[in-house]
């Protein structure tokens, strides 16, 4: 924990989220996937201020991966 090096890499902890893959509702399904989209993308550049690090490409083409599955009516 807390490596010195501008390559260590700080101790995690995965976040999840769990979210209907058919949504009931177009205006809620809309909004969750903008708000996923953004965060997967304009998002990732505004970790480091948060003190976050922006997801490795590998594990950001599976996140998208899994947002585009949600279906919304």
């Amino acid at each position: 924990m807390n490596a010195p090096g501008s390559d260590a890499y700080p101790i995690t902890s995965p976040t999840y989220l769990i979210v209907y893959v058919n949504q009931g509702s177009h205006a809620t399904g809309t909004a969750l996937k903008a708000l996923l989209e953004y965060v997967l993308s304009t998002g990732q550049s505004k970790a480091a201020a948060l003190d976050f690090a922006e997801l490795p490409p590998a594990l950001l083409a599976m996140a998208r991966a899994q947002v585009d599955k949600i279906v919304v009516p």
